[in-house]
């Protein structure tokens, strides 16, 4: 489960992630954490985005603490307020 919840997020917040708007700005995993909800095997097929499910049922819940990082300082930068108003326009994040 956790290749699909990682590949999930970075597919997730890469997709924010546009070179030309953010140049020099990266994310990085802190922190993740998996709740399974349903049995499930591998090989199977799974709908992976930013919530996981399979044949409409949720199957797995994950959190993550994502930092961005200046690439060229490799410190923190803060999250620029178009992808702020994204993460925020997403329901799921209320009071996050």
């Amino acid at each position: 489960m956790p290749p699909y919840t990682e590949a999930g997020r970075t597919m997730f917040l890469g997709g924010l992630l546009d070179p030309e708007a953010h140049p020099g700005i990266d994310f990085i995993l802190a922190s993740v954490k998996i709740d399974y909800l349903k049995e499930m095997h591998y090989p199977g097929t799974v709908e992976v985005g930013t919530r996981m499910f399979r044949d409409g049922a949720a199957v797995a819940t994950a959190v993550s603490v994502n930092i961005f990082l200046d690439t060229e300082t490799r410190q923190t930068a803060p999250i620029s307020e178009d992808i702020r108003a994204v993460l925020e326009a997403d329901s799921m994040q209320a009071g996050r």
